[in-house]
Order: C-alpha cells, then sequence, then structure tokens
C-alpha cells in the first residue's frame, strides 16, 4: 500500500520541486547569475517534460496532479519571461509587439477560467505541449546562443494557437476538466455521445 502511494506520488513531487525552483531562479536574476539561472531554468523545463511521462506511464495522471503542474508550468513560464526582460532587454525591445500578444493570449486564457471556472485549467491539450516544447527551446537558445528568427515566430505561431484553442474550449465546455486533447477530440466525443 506504502509503495503504491508513494509510486503515484513521484510526478507530483517532481512538480512541487519545480513549484520550489521558482523564488531561486528570480533570486537568481537579482545576483545576475546569468549561466547558473539558465541550467536551472533548463532543469525545471526537463523535470516538466518528466513528470508528465512518469505520470502517463504509471498510469497515475489525476486532476490534483494535472493542478499542480499547471500552477508549475505557469511558475515556470513566468520566471522564463522575467529572466529574458532582465537578461536579454534588447530581444523584448524588439519583439514587443509578439510577446505582448501571445501574454496576452496566455493571461486571456487564464483569466477566463478562473472567471468561468473559478480555476486554471489544467487542458494540456497536444497544441499547448507543442507550443511549450517549442518555448523552451526558444528560451534555453536565446539564453545561451542568442536569438533565432524561425524559432522564434514558430514558437509565438504555436503559442497564439494553443491559447486560442484552450480559450475556445472555455468556452465550449460546460465544466472544467483536465487533460483534454483539444478541441477536435471534444467535438469528436460529443458527436459520438450524440450518435449512441
Amino acid at each position: 500500500m506504502f509503495e503504491k502511494t508513494w509510486i503515484k506520488n513521484i510526478p507530483n513531487t517532481i512538480s512541487f520541486c519545480r513549484i520550489l525552483l521558482f523564488p531561486v531562479l528570480i533570486y537568481l536574476t537579482f545576483l545576475e547569475e546569468r549561466s547558473l539561472f539558465s541550467w536551472i531554468f533548463f532543469a525545471a523545463l526537463l523535470s516538466d517534460i518528466l513528470d508528465g511521462l512518469i505520470a502517463r506511464a504509471l498510469k497515475v495522471q489525476s486532476a490534483f496532479g494535472a493542478k499542480i503542474d499547471s500552477i508549475a508550468d505557469v511558475l515556470t513560464f513566468l520566471s522564463g519571461i522575467y529572466g529574458i526582460l532582465i537578461f536579454e532587454p534588447s530581444f523584448v525591445f524588439d519583439y514587443l509587439v509578439w510577446i505582448l500578444a501571445v501574454l496576452a493570449l496566455y493571461f486571456i486564457e487564464m483569466i477566463y477560467s478562473l472567471f468561468k471556472f473559478s480555476s486554471i485549467s489544467s487542458f494540456h491539450t497536444y497544441a499547448s505541449r507543442a507550443a511549450a516544447y517549442a518555448l523552451g527551446i526558444l528560451f534555453m537558445t536565446l539564453f545561451w546562443f542568442g536569438a533565432w528568427s524561425p524559432l522564434l515566430y514558430l514558437s509565438f505561431f504555436l503559442c497564439s494557437f494553443a491559447y486560442l484553442e484552450e480559450i475556445a474550449i472555455l468556452f465550449y465546455l460546460k465544466e472544467l476538466r483536465p487533460n483534454v486533447r483539444g478541441m477536435y477530440w471534444i467535438w469528436k466525443q460529443n458527436k459520438n455521445v450524440l450518435q449512441s
């Protein structure tokens, strides 16, 4: 019994560790420790991939786990944005319109979810996963090598698409549920329910 509980908590423990990295990352920006910041941020990104893989492999996905993962995602994203503001101000200035457009969609989705369901969404759609991977690669490339335009525009496009899809999902759903693959699968599931 104890062993099963311990195994079930591995993904949540990883997510909690990622939450604990948030103040560490912010503190490193105050110390202007760009290199250390980038490596710890990279570890946070890898742990985001790891907790999801482990949860799916062990079949221990839960609404609570999805919620904790989403909170950790938000904090990781915010620390990355803050790191870019501190360490790459010229990048922020050069692409301010794009950055503000993506951030606006991100916060609109979050506020809409809080307003409609009194909770942040934990959809983890395929589009949002692709956007997260692209953003992670963009952030790390930026911290280590500098901006690369094709990756930059791909990331902005994927993020915009993912947040617009999540806004549509929020509009469509009557009750909040975690781990939704995407709008197509919701329509397909509802169509199958209507046909039976």
